[in-house]
């Protein structure tokens, strides 16, 4: 099974070379998610949890632009392998057309009834009277989002992973100013509370669409051919629909499903406090799959630019074995090493893996990975790990998991199926 394992010199640098900025990226938009439910939080339990449950429907439309963004990462990355930039204008303009129409169509829905829609989603009308005027300004924001996001997932099956983390750090760092002034009111501004947060969010969505807009005129490694963008033409439409259908449908799915949570909530007895705490839980799980997302979007570009170089169904599925399988000797490797020694009922799980291959093995030699443990943080451990064949030495880095309670994870995980 580790035979897959032997690639030619340089791939792995590569690979963390795509995942790092995309799990960076990932972070940082994570980051600006605990900012805002950490200042939200300042003015309150009961405005968190307002917060919380508008995020609920919110939460759908993150849901299309994932997937949307992702049908549009398949159809880029093949074509960037051919380097055919008309076909990747057409794909740009495709996506772009029925994103946006879809986000309007949403964000008007939200616009018009917010309070109604909130109170869908819990039995306490003050939560959704606090919470429409959030509402109301979030939904048009993921309108900026979806075009935003769709030229950074172009420039990244492009192979320019680094474009979209300098972008959403900008962003994040606006939109953690513009919270700080706009919901407490600072230097001169009303204090607007948590439509504050709504407007500072707005505000950024918008620069990030201006940056990209500009970025798109002027690049060159991506040069838009506008005539391709506004007639894509039926048959980009028709390759769309069938690549990017099913992974808005399971988004959109896995969306609804974890929404689920936070409507229970929202009709509990304490509601306020749970949906509050739940907000806080929220941004921790996302922290977790910072590197998981990073490291499936980069294996996503490099399947999608192998096929698109019209390498034969074999060597792609060799390349795809790769990347499945080394990830899971280091994790595999990291997880033994400290096992028995943690408390009963206690497990790790992976949250990043850096990686650098320095040289190859031949097919049918024996490969082993050892680690030892560089540091424990609260939670957190950090090893250091080595990959031998059978002569040398072949690959080293770094990773690191975080201590979980077993029963409790996999009872989370479960509740996703």
């Amino acid at each position: 099974m580790l035979q897959c394992l032997k690639r030619e010199p340089g791939f792995y640098r590569y690979l963390w070379g795509l995942t790092g900025p995309i799990a960076l990226q990932n972070l940082i938009t994570f980051t600006l998610g605990l900012m805002d439910t950490l200042m939200v939080s300042w003015l309150g339990n009961t405005q968190m949890a307002a917060v919380t449950t508008a995020n609920v429907p919110v939460f759908l439309l993150i849901s299309i632009v994932f997937g949307v963004q992702s049908g549009l990462s398949i159809l880029v990355s093949q074509y960037w392998g051919k380097r055919d930039m008309e076909h990747i204008s057409r794909a740009i303009g495709v996506a772009a057309m029925l994103g946006t129409g879809l986000t309007v169509v949403l964000a008007a829905v939200l616009y018009l009834w917010p309070v109604e829609i909130m109170d869908l989603l819990s039995n306490n009308h003050e939560l959704s009277v606090l919470g429409a005027p959030y509402l109301k300004l979030i939904g048009i924001s993921y309108v900026f989002n979806m075009l935003s996001s769709l030229y950074v997932s172009a420039r990244r099956s492009a192979e320019d992973a680094g474009f979209g983390m300098k972008l959403f750090a900008m962003s994040t760092v606006l939109n953690t100013g513009l919270n700080y002034l706009l919901i407490f009111g600072k230097c001169g501004l009303p204090a607007l509370g948590i439509q504050g947060a709504a407007v500072a969010t707005l505000l950024a969505r918008i620069t990030e669409f201006a940056v990209c807009s500009f970025c798109a005129v002027r690049s060159r490694l991506l040069p838009i051919q506008w005539r391709a963008f506004f007639r894509p033409g039926w048959e980009m439409l028709r390759r769309f629909v069938k690549y990017s259908s099913p992974v808005i449908l399971n988004e959109t799915a896995w969306g609804l499903g974890n929404s689920m949570l936070t409507v229970i909530l929202g009709y509990t007895d304490n509601s306020v406090e749970m949906l509050a705490a739940n907000a806080v839980m929220g941004n921790l799980n996302r922290l977790f799959l910072v590197v998981c997302f990073g490291l499936g979007a980069a294996t996503a570009v490099i399947i999608g630019k192998s096929i698109g170089e019209g390498r034969s169904h074999q060597e792609v599925m060799d390349l795809s074995r790769t990347l499945l399988v080394f990830t899971a000797l280091v994790e595999k490797t990291c997880w033994q090493a400290i096992a028995p020694e943690l408390e009963l009922g206690m497990t790790t799980v992976g949250t990043s893996l850096q990686l650098a291959h320095t040289a190859p093995t031949p097919i049918g030699m024996v490969v082993q990975c050892d680690c030892e443990v560089l540091e424990v943080t609260d939670r957190r451990v950090r090893f250091g790990f080595r990959v031998y064949d059978d002569v040398t030495e072949v690959a080293g880095g770094e990773h690191e998991r975080y201590l979980v309670d077993a029963e409790r994870f996999l009872k989370k995980a479960e509740s996703k199926i």
